[in-house]
């Protein structure tokens, strides 16, 4: 009889061990989007990047470009190829791919990669 609840109590210790981590101090994942897009401007002195892309509607036929001023963080890797490039880089026509995340407290950067 011993050995069967020994059994039992090992069985659940590996089961709570296993199923801990799963939900156990796990942080959100934030809700990165993206904006695949033309460089419009760039204000080195202000570390603001705008940036333009078509956007079409779920099932319309009308298509139109949109606007969005990013301001970037000090410090933040911008990336072209495989190197590490600043923000001074970048030029008006380059293309750009930007990784940012919508708070109550506003936009943030989270990344910028140019485009070949």
């Amino acid at each position: 009889m011993s050995k069967i609840i020994m059994r039992f109590l090992a069985a659940m210790t590996i089961i709570t061990v296993l199923a801990g981590p799963s939900y156990c101090g796990k942080e959100e994942e934030p809700n990165v989007k993206t904006i695949d897009g033309e460089v419009v401007l760039t204000d080195r002195e202000q570390s603001v990047l705008t940036v333009k892309w078509l956007k079409s509607a779920e099932g319309a036929e009308k298509q139109e470009y949109r606007e969005r001023t990013f301001s970037v963080p000090e410090g933040l890797k911008i990336s072209k190829d495989a190197d590490i490039i600043g923000l001074m880089d970048i030029k008006t026509g380059d293309h750009v791919i930007v990784g940012y995340e919508e708070r109550s407290e506003g936009i943030t950067v989270r990344s910028v990669t140019v485009k070949e």
